[in-house]
């Protein structure tokens, strides 16, 4: 058993990072606060704070009355995917032929008349940043911008991820002729860069950015959240899983891709069972790389759209993505749509509706594609 005096003596060089959750945050900061134990960031929204400490500590802050349970900081990637191999008709097991409509792939949304658009609905990305791209710069939709990765204030995107990201659900066509647009072409845009020029980041940044959507959603009307990324899955107290969650019972409609690792498999926080997860489909089906499990009993994802060889916002105007990254959006720009047709709507309610919006396919399979627009 450590006792005080020898916890002083650990050495703090081999520290490691840890996201714990307790009853009282500023009571366990006093607590900890002589000890080799560096509070780095504080997440109120789900009663929890990062720290960095040696993992030799954990025997003693198991202890700590105000300590509910801990858990170690994931890794979280942008989930893109550039060089697929994309399944051939017939060749996976429970899926053939499920989708036989035919997608434009050199576009994300056609233009047509609709009644919605997403107009005055927030829509938040945590992502790598976004760039000025004038499909989302004339007129300038991007309300607020924040930086968790280096603290910068003008809005930038080193990885390029992020601002295809928002084009998907938010890009206006303007430079395409109303050709390449997203599902929600005149949402609000707020941008909150969590991952670096690498595509990744930490839990840290990632919650940090969770509780800024959170203590700004009113400021700028942020119905809905979109996530891109993900991270292995940590059993059974996942920090991203329970910040997503946090955001959902706050009205925030969370959107998130599955991930692009296959069958038999799922992403944090897209694992949630109360955020609107989303994998990928295309010409032939679900696309092959879409992350889907059964997971504590809840069939991931919820819904699937369009994410094979997508066309949409870049460095030269336009450049074509794959992956859950590119769904996931489309459908957020779906949610800020009937946010927009029904300011009431309440996000426990959401999936509900957008299960309306559906095409029923083969053994609860739901997709939403550009005929989910028209309502």
């Amino acid at each position: 058993m450590l006792f005080n005096g020898d916890i002083k003596k650990i050495n703090s060089s081999n520290e490691g990072a840890l996201i714990v959750f307790v009853d009282d945050i500023n009571g366990f900061i006093k607590k900890t606060n002589s000890l080799n134990i560096r509070v780095v960031c504080e997440f109120p929204f789900i009663k929890a704070v990062g720290i960095m400490a040696n993992k030799q500590l954990l025997p003693y802050l198991t202890k700590l009355r105000e300590v509910k349970y801990i858990s170690s900081q994931s890794t979280v990637t942008a989930l893109e995917n550039d060089n697929l191999i994309l399944p051939k008709i017939g060749t996976l097991p429970f899926e053939k032929k499920l989708y036989t409509e035919t997608f434009n792939k050199t576009e994300i949304l056609k233009e047509h008349k609709r009644k919605y658009n997403g107009e005055g609905v927030g829509v938040a990305f945590i992502d790598t940043g976004i760039n000025p791209h004038l499909d989302l710069s004339l007129p300038n939709r991007v309300a607020a911008f924040v930086d968790f990765e280096d603290g910068k204030t003008v809005p930038y995107d080193d990885n390029g991820h992020g601002t295809f990201v928002a084009g998907v659900c938010a890009g206006s066509g303007l430079c395409s002729s109303g050709k390449i647009c997203g599902s929600a072409p005149k949402c609000t845009v707020v941008s909150v860069k969590v991952m670096n020029a690498d595509g990744e980041g930490g839990a840290f940044k990632v919650l940090e950015g969770m509780q800024w959507v959170l203590d700004n959603a009113l400021k700028y009307n942020i119905k809905v959240c979109c996530m891109s990324f993900g991270s292995d899955v940590i059993y059974p107290n996942d920090p991203l899983i329970i910040g997503s969650e946090a955001l959902v019972r706050n009205n925030i409609n969370v959107v998130c891709a599955s991930g692009n690792s296959g069958e038999g498999t799922i992403k944090s926080p897209a694992a949630g069972p109360r955020v609107i997860s989303v994998g990928s489909i295309g010409n032939n089906g679900i696309s092959d790389f879409t992350s889907r499990k059964v997971f504590g009993g809840f069939i991931r994802p919820d819904f699937y759209a369009p994410g094979e060889d997508i066309k949409g916002l870049g460095d030269k105007v336009y450049t074509t993505m794959s992956g859950t990254s590119v769904a996931a959006p489309f459908v957020a720009g779906i949610c800020a749509c009937l946010c927009q047709a029904n300011p009431s709507l309440k996000a426990v309610s959401m999936k509900k509706a957008l299960y309306s919006l559906s095409k029923k396919m083969k053994q609860n399979i739901f997709v939403l594609d550009n005929d989910a627009l028209r309502f």
